[in-house]
């Protein structure tokens, strides 16, 4: 399939201003610490960006020996804690790369998550976009009952072997020529280099090729590539391909620090912490329990972004969790969180309640939600509601659409309730 027809199936699910949104970058560690409540919490009130990389931590877990308790019972209490309210999925940083080259799909703001295989929809008179159940989702959905199939062991018996097996200095010899990396005392020098190299690296041709293999990109698109780059007149690549150039920095800063022995290369589970890094643009901040995450996430993220420790924010989750269940929202009982309870309490002044103000300054000032309105919205927009569900599917979007009227997203695994709270109204058909 070409680039340019794999590229209607990219889509934004972009965060404006006015909308209580806000994306939150997580890995593995965060949500081992969670207890079940406090997954739910993290859950309700964040977009919860599921990287590629989680996912396959999480699956290599099958085949990671553990001397607690068996490996698919470890799989499972984590998939308990899966996001089934507003997780997605972004799509890989690879397809991202040659996407973006070939002028496909272009990096918009931080605070969105980048979806695959969005299906364009319309009504009489409007048109939308259809998400379909993901495969992570469904596949969480399998692990927590423990219903693995052969092909997930087996991967995750691959994964794992390639991991306690990786080459490090290997790798980096791939992605570059080891005579051309220099050598430096820290990793603030490092960042420097990295980022000027990028910015004011004079030969634009050598430093194409150096993406290129940095990059891994297909060789299949090597000439087109080249070729959208000349039509542009050769900009520079840091303003032309941002995203690809936010991860060859990573790269790049990875495998100066490995040859100058600020990161061990011993530890080869350091690449795998770093490949996080990759999905940075994705999100407004990025939660995680991981020492080498605390020091060096905040070195890629831009001014409006944050970097939030994995303790401070599980002890905000506790903090909420305890509040609702000392004072519980009058209609939670029958209409679930997902309707009762819109936003943080109020009354809880932690790291939680921080972010909204920073990302929805807003939200304090907001009337208080009646959720029985939504059992006596007029025939009008019922319809129209049942309109959109049914929506007959189409090619592609006019293009004069700025964005669609309407987004369906169909969630299969979504459990009415979890840990101590209802999420789902009772009624709910």
């Amino acid at each position: 399939m070409s680039c340019e027809k794999r590229s209607r199936n990219l889509h934004r699910l972009k965060c404006q201003k006015s909308e209580l949104f806000i994306v939150a970058l997580f890995d593995k560690s965060i949500l081992q610490s969670l207890r079940e409540d406090e997954a739910l919490w993290f859950d309700r009130f964040f977009v919860l960006n599921v990287c590629p990389i989680f996912y396959v931590e999480v699956l290599a877990d099958l085949a990671k020996p553990s001397n607690r308790r068996p490996a698919e019972e470890e799989v499972r209490i984590l998939a308990e804690k899966f996001p089934e309210l507003y997780g997605a999925p972004n799509v890989y940083h690879q397809t991202l790369i040659q996407a973006e080259l070939l002028r496909c799909w272009e990096l918009q703001e931080n605070g969105q998550v980048t979806i695959a295989d969005v299906v364009p929809v319309s009504t009489t008179n409007e048109y939308g976009m259809k998400l379909h159940p993901y495969s992570e989702e469904e596949a969480f959905a399998r692990w927590q009952s423990k219903n693995f199939v052969d092909d997930e062991h087996q991967y995750a018996t691959k994964w794992r072997r390639d991991l306690a097996n990786l080459d490090v200095q290997r790798l980096m010899n791939q992605l570059f020529d080891t005579s051309d990396i220099p050598s430096f005392r820290s990793t603030e020098e490092i960042r420097k280099f990295v980022r000027e190299f990028v910015t004011k690296y004079t030969d634009h041709f050598k430093q194409m090729r150096c993406y290129a293999r940095a990059l891994n990109i297909e060789v299949q698109y090597l000439e087109p590539i080249v070729k959208k780059w000349k039509t542009s007149s050769y900009p520079r690549l840091f303003s032309y391909a941002p995203y690809s150039t936010h991860v060859f920095e990573v790269q790049l800063f990875f495998a100066i620090a490995i040859n100058s022995g600020l990161i061990s290369k011993e530890k080869t589970s350091n690449w795998i912490d770093f490949l996080y890094f990759l999905y940075l643009p994705f999100c407004n901040f990025f939660v995680s329990s991981d020492k080498l995450h605390k020091k060096y996430a905040p070195m890629f993220m831009n001014s409006n972004q944050q970097f939030v420790w994995g303790p401070t924010f599980k002890e905000s989750l506790k903090e909420i969790n305890e509040y609702f269940l000392t004072h519980p929202p009058d209609e939670v009982k029958d209409q679930g969180i997902l309707l009762s309870v819109p936003h943080p309490p109020k009354d809880c002044e932690n790291v939680v309640s921080q972010l909204w103000d920073t990302y929805t300054p807003n939200w304090r000032s907001m009337p208080t939600f009646d959720a029985s309105l939504i059992k006596n919205l007029p025939e009008s927009v019922t319809k129209r509601f049942r309109d959109y569900t049914k929506a007959d599917e189409r090619e592609s979007l006019p293009s004069h659409l700025g964005r669609p009227d309407f987004v369906t997203v169909k969630r299969e695994n979504v459990r009415a309730r979890r840990g101590s709270w209802q999420v789902l109204p009772k009624d709910l058909e």
